[in-house]
């Protein structure tokens, strides 16, 4: 697809945008590289894996518990208790 002046123009007149002449060369220089991106995306095939996940699957680190703060230190850190999130007393 052609990135013409006219489709740049309307394009910023539905965003409500004002665009100088180097804007709007530079948008669409921009829009272009994008809409050729775009196509040779289209032109892989989605139904061959493009590499093997289970590489990315081993470099996770493994799920442990830790002990946390007690709920007292926790509270005596914490922001005053004005505003939106006061801790219950009691």
């Amino acid at each position: 697809m052609e990135v013409t002046r006219e489709l740049v123009r309307k394009t910023a007149e539905l965003a409500r945008l004002e665009l100088t002449e180097a804007e709007e060369l530079r948008m669409q220089q921009d829009l272009q590289q994008i809409l050729s991106y775009m196509e040779c995306l289209g032109e892989t095939n989605p139904t061959q894996p493009s590499e093997d996940l289970t590489v990315h699957l081993e470099q996770l680190r493994s799920d442990e518990v830790s002990p946390s703060m007690p709920e007292e230190q926790l509270l005596e850190v914490s922001p005053s208790k004005q505003g939106f999130w006061t801790p219950e007393e009691g």
